[in-house]
């Protein structure tokens, strides 16, 4: 299956639209958004602190943006629908030393 046949979203960093893209998800749980992959900062546990002073009206959406862009986040993949796992192929097994 070729990437082109996927609804891929990435999204580049922090941004209103990521903001509000897993603020929706936190509060409707899985929302269903159409896109086979997901690509963009993971919201962790320090994102939440942010996102729940957010959601409760302490800070604004250009404040939160301000503290989250201050965190160093990774990037994380999902695959959201089973044609896009379709699309994984396994190559190979490292064992990583302890």
């Amino acid at each position: 299956m070729a990437s082109a046949d996927l609804n891929v979203k990435k999204f580049d960093g922090v941004s209103s639209e990521w903001l509000n893209f897993i603020a929706v998800n936190r509060l409707q749980g899985n929302i269903e958004h159409g896109y086979d992959i997901v690509i963009g900062p993971v919201a962790n546990d320090r994102v939440y602190t942010v996102l729940n002073m957010y959601e409760g009206g302490f800070i604004d959406e250009e404040e939160a943006m301000k503290r989250m862009k201050a965190y160093r986040l990774a990037d994380q993949v999902l695959f959201h629908t089973v044609k896009a796992l379709q699309g994984l192929r396994y190559l190979t097994t490292v064992e990583v030393p302890r």
